[in-house]
């Protein structure tokens, strides 16, 4: 940790929104959504850099990255995971996936993946760039979770 508070960067690309937060533990510094079907690979970078800018950080100020590893769009939970891995390998900043049912206990978006995500690091969990990877549902599982709006 660089500080006394720990910098987390947090995605979301599981669902129709795009989303990224930055927190300091767990107090949402900054949120940014764009809503819409198939944006998040255009979208994320753009959305990230305006996020460190506005916040008047950079990268190499973030000691934590949350993602939403799903269940979820297939390609929105890929987007968001290459990102992060992407984003985190070159400076080796700890990664923590959060499952999309896990975020959804806080409600979805980034800040609370950023939350769930600070919760699961101070109780020792975290991955490598080369380890995160989306999280896979049976059919009967994925069904369970259309059923239940999810």
């Amino acid at each position: 940790m660089k500080g006394v508070f720990m910098n987390i960067l947090a995605i979301s690309t599981g669902a129709g929104i795009c989303s990224a937060a930055l927190l300091k533990d767990t107090d949402i510094i900054l949120e940014l959504n764009i809503e819409g079907a198939k944006i998040h690979s255009e979208n994320l970078m753009p959305l990230i850099d305006e996020l460190l800018t506005k916040s008047n950080m950079k990268l190499s100020d973030i000691d934590l990255i949350g993602v939403d590893n799903g269940p979820g769009s297939f390609t929105g939970i890929r987007i968001g995971v290459s990102t992060v891995k992407g984003l985190a390998a070159p400076s080796n900043i700890p990664i923590v996936p959060v499952s999309s049912l896990e975020a959804l206990s806080y409600n979805i978006h980034a800040g609370n993946v950023g939350r769930a995500a600070y919760k699961k690091y101070k109780e020792g969990f975290s991955e490598t760039a080369d380890s995160v990877m989306p999280l896979y549902l049976k059919p009967s599982q994925a069904e369970q979770c259309r059923n239940a709006g999810i």
